[in-house]
């Protein structure tokens, strides 16, 4: 909770993936974001923000996942952070695999 706000991840929200905020009687407030096509960097795009949000130093920080799409062999795997619920101060590191600054986000146990 940063500033009495909740932020929820909704990877299936009626306008795509998104990061929502609610106030603390969990009405709704705002929401940012939509889901990602291809690997494209576009600010707002996320390929599927399910995991978890973090707070770091007043930020956002995201785990956004995409799958494996068979046809173009798109997966993603990165770290994006905001610092508001507009988008703004939006960063991403990483990509999928095993080298320095990928990332392959676990999927089951």
């Amino acid at each position: 909770m940063i500033d009495n706000f909740l932020y929820i991840a909704n990877r299936n929200g009626a306008d795509g993936f998104k990061i929502m905020k609610l106030d603390t009687n969990l009405n709704y407030i705002s929401s940012f974001g939509n889901q990602s096509p291809s690997t494209d960097s576009i600010t707002g795009n996320f390929y599927g923000p399910k995991r978890f949000l973090a707070i770091l130093n007043k930020k956002l920080t995201i785990l956004d996942e995409g799958s494996t799409n068979e046809s173009s062999g798109f997966q993603g795997d990165r770290l994006i952070t905001i610092t508001d619920i507009t988008g703004s101060g939006w960063e991403t590191y990483g990509q999928a695999g095993a080298g320095i600054g990928q990332f392959e986000f676990y999927w089951a146990c």
